[in-house]
């Protein structure tokens, strides 16, 4: 069996929605329903916020999710601030969660594909290192719960 393989599969799959969705007795699922209804960073960070809380709440300090959920904070929080600022044309903060019309939403239809691209790969390189020092077999089983719930 070929563990590269499985990692490289699990990156072709949705690996974002696999994320929330492990492990199944810890469904973190909500923020990756809500996404299509996001409107703008501030509820992105808010939703991250919470999702977290959840996952600091459920598991305890120094585990694979906790530790997980810390980076994720951190990384979203860092995004979405330079996100704001970018959306700025003097540079400070605003608030775009009502974006005028004239407003380029390209903007974060891209931020939004960059963080969705980072938490891919944060999962894969989570997962690796989770998975380093397990057998083939528990490899096949946490990668079968992953993608297939």
């Amino acid at each position: 069996m070929n563990i590269r393989k499985l990692f490289e599969d699990i990156q072709r799959k949705d690996s974002f929605n696999a994320f929330w969705s492990y492990p199944e007795e810890k469904n973190l699922s909500t923020l990756s329903e809500k996404l299509s209804s996001i409107k703008s960073p501030k509820e992105l960070r808010f939703l991250v916020a919470q999702i977290c809380a959840l996952v600091f709440e459920r598991n305890e300090e120094g585990s694979f999710l906790y530790t997980e959920a810390q980076n994720l904070l951190k990384y979203a929080e860092a995004t979405i601030d330079k996100a704001m600022a970018t959306a700025s044309i003097a540079g400070t903060y605003i608030d775009i969660s009502h974006p005028s019309p004239t407003q380029d939403t390209d903007k974060f239809l891209t931020w939004e594909t960059a963080v969705t691209t980072k938490l891919c790969e944060r999962y894969r390189d989570s997962l690796t290192t989770f998975t380093a020092a397990l057998d083939v077999h528990e490899v096949q089983e946490h990668v079968k719960m992953v993608l297939f719930g």
